[in-house]
């Protein structure tokens, strides 16, 4: 004699909840089902994709490994709650966020979020006459340096440039140059 279909669900706290399984019951006799429940993850996750190749990463201030050359990380023993992430390379701009992690879901930075911006920047210079002597002075230096060639990379800050020819008045300018900034002079 069948009594029917039943329906079972099991669930277990700390466990995820497994899909209900179906079974046909019939009078004496033992119908089996077999569950696997699997424990409910207690990591969040952080991936980066497009970062900067070979910067340090940190998690609350503490090191979880670099940026693959294919500008990609990954690491899943994130304990949930805010974090502190670091991104670090040297010459680059240190680039610290703050974010959330849950457990059994991933944290992504991607984008403006995962690329480090040059510490330095760029200066082109245009001489005229082309046989000019620049130099240039850090705003609280007194001793000035002279420029070879017609592009400099400098660490950011406030600098002062000056140029001398023979025949020429001299001519002196004042430069605020970001990290990661190209300017001309």
């Amino acid at each position: 004699q069948t009594l029917g279909k039943v329906t079972v669900r099991v669930a277990k706290s700390g466990f995820l909840d497994e899909a209900p399984q179906t079974a046909e019951v019939k009078k004496g006799e033992e119908a089996r089902l077999q569950f696997a429940l699997k424990p409910q993850p207690q990591f969040g996750s952080l991936q980066i994709h497009g970062g900067t190749p070979d910067a340090e990463v940190l998690l609350d201030q503490k090191s979880v490994g670099t940026v693959g050359a294919d500008g990609t990380f990954s690491f899943s023993m994130v304990q949930p709650g805010d974090r502190a992430i670091e991104l670090r390379h040297a010459q680059y701009t240190p680039k610290k966020l703050q974010r959330a992690f849950q457990a059994g879901q991933a944290v992504v930075l991607a984008g403006a979020d995962a690329v480090l911006v040059s510490a330095n920047g760029t200066i082109h210079l245009t001489r005229n006459p082309a046989a000019a002597t620049v130099t240039y002075r850090r705003a609280d230096e007194t001793e000035p340096h002279e420029v070879h060639g017609n592009q400099i990379e400098l660490p950011a800050g406030s600098y002062v440039f000056s140029a001398t020819a023979p025949g020429f008045n001299a001519a002196t300018t004042r430069v605020q140059l970001a990290g990661g900034e190209s300017r001309p002079v």
